[in-house]
């Protein structure tokens, strides 16, 4: 495996959820106070920084608790929280007449996903003490599909995760490669850049140069190689907006084609990637954002400007509102 080539065991650039957390310390001690408060709070950020990370985190080192994580997005139709609590309560608790299990704490990945049955229980345990504390976590600032109430129960309590620092950048490609940093320092400030100083694009990005450069030189890594690795990706033009150039009765093959690009030539690699979303199916723009792995804020833009560039309409005027491609005529 390419990973051999560095002397890794493995990949050590996996995107895969871990507790090994870089530029999250205070976000730990936020969370942990909010817990031991027994507070309902709201985990916000962008896909790739860490949410679901963090949880786990808390699940492995929050003590004293009963915590339990649920991913809203891979409930199945039916799923019920009182029984589900029940379930987990111990025997000696219920000899006592408890119902549920003390100091019980549930993390709620991709709330956005959460049916009104779901957070109706929510609510209505932690109103009756069944919770001690709620943690939930989605990519869009909008708690468009909880309560006026259960919004007010959150308050101004949400922790806010975004992009790495550049130095802590640097400590999360050197933690994951340990003594083995194939990368000089003009190298890992172009993989920063390439991927946002978001945590997950730079794993990504780390791993895709790694497996490009293996066996090509024994030197270190550096920004020309970066360059040449991650610039390189292939452009998407939508099918149904490719059309061949003709040849007419007026103009000869050896005659010169005209130099001026087409409104798709100008798009950008974002716009491109938009449509290429939006080709199978019409979606909101939360979900090419999850699609992307970007901002809701930064889709919104280029959807406008796509809608400008009379490329993509929208669909579903009611919220959330749902994006589409303009057919050719």
């Amino acid at each position: 495996m390419w990973y051999d080539y560095y002397g890794w065991k493995a990949n050590p650039f996996s995107i895969k959820t871990s507790t090994e957390l870089i530029g999250l310390d205070n976000k730990k001690q936020e969370l942990i106070q909010y817990v031991n408060n027994g507070d309902v709070c709201f985990l916000n950020g962008p896909t790739g920084v860490g949410k679901t990370s963090l949880l786990r985190w808390l699940e492995k080192n929050l003590k004293n608790h009963k915590v339990l994580y649920i991913d809203a997005a891979g409930i199945q139709s039916g799923f019920s929280l009182t029984n589900y609590l029940k379930k987990q309560n111990t025997l000696f608790n219920r000899l006592r007449g408890k119902d549920f299990p003390k100091n019980t704490v549930i993390l709620v990945d991709e709330s956005q996903d959460c049916d009104e049955e779901l957070l109706k229980a929510l609510k209505l345990h932690w109103d009756h003490n069944h919770i001690k504390s709620i943690v939930i976590t989605q990519i869009s600032p909008q708690l468009d599909k909880f309560s006026e109430s259960f919004r007010h129960r959150i308050g101004e309590r949400i922790i806010l995760v975004g992009q790495l620092t550049s130095s802590q950048g640097y400590d999360l490609i050197s933690l994951r490669a340990c003594n083995k940093n194939p990368f000089d320092k003009s190298a890992i400030e172009a993989i920063l850049e390439y991927s946002n100083h978001i945590p997950r694009k730079i794993l990504e990005n780390t791993e895709m140069v790694c497996m490009k450069m293996a066996g090509k030189k024994n030197q270190s890594i550096n920004a020309f190689d970066v360059e040449d690795c991650l610039s390189k990706k292939p452009d998407f033009q939508p099918a149904q907006f490719i059309q061949q150039p003709q040849i007419t009765q007026e103009q000869s093959p050896q005659e010169p084609q005209s130099t001026e690009q087409s409104p798709l030539q100008k798009l950008s690699p974002m716009e491109k990637s938009i449509l290429q979303q939006l080709a199978p199916s019409d979606k909101t723009a939360q979900t090419l954002a999850f699609l992307l792995k970007t901002s809701e804020g930064s889709v919104g833009k280029q959807l406008s400007n796509l809608m400008k560039k009379n490329l993509v309409r929208i669909t579903k005027l009611e919220r959330p509102k749902a994006y589409g491609l303009v057919k050719p005529e």
